[in-house]
């Protein structure tokens, strides 16, 4: 199955999860978030019963990241120019997943409206809006 159709798949399901469970909102994500940043910042600091909410919010940013540069990918094999459709370039930045976690939490700070919304749909706005295609 080509790559893009994948990550559209999964924004959906990310999209649809989120609103469908109860604690599944952008709000819900923050601590986990919170918790990622104190782990890379000073590790001492996180207990070990907070390592799955670090690490959770770690590999869903890494899934969101890894999608997006599928789709981009994806475009340029098909279209020569990948950034055709692309709201976000973030390929071409080469993010790290904390770059990731931190601009999804500043998103969230400049933007607290959009917290009830899906994770999935509100890290996807937050990278749209830090890395936007020229």
């Amino acid at each position: 199955m080509p790559h893009y159709l994948v990550a559209i798949c999964l924004f959906a399901g990310l999209s649809f999860q989120a609103q469908a469970q109860d604690g599944s909102t952008a709000r819900g994500m923050i601590e986990n978030c919170n918790v990622a940043v104190q782990l890379h910042e000073n590790p001492d600091r996180v207990s070990t019963a907070d390592l799955p909410s670090a690490t959770f919010c770690m590999g869903w940013a890494q899934g969101i990241v890894d999608g997006i540069t599928a789709v981009n990918d994806d475009m340029e094999k098909a279209t020569g120019n990948g950034r055709l459709t692309a709201p976000h370039c973030i390929a071409d930045e080469k993010i790290s997943i904390g770059e990731a976690v931190s601009v999804f939490l500043a998103y969230a700070d400049l933007k607290p409206e959009r917290l009830a919304g899906g994770e999935g749909q509100v890290m996807f706005e937050a990278l749209a809006f830090a890395y936007p295609c020229d």
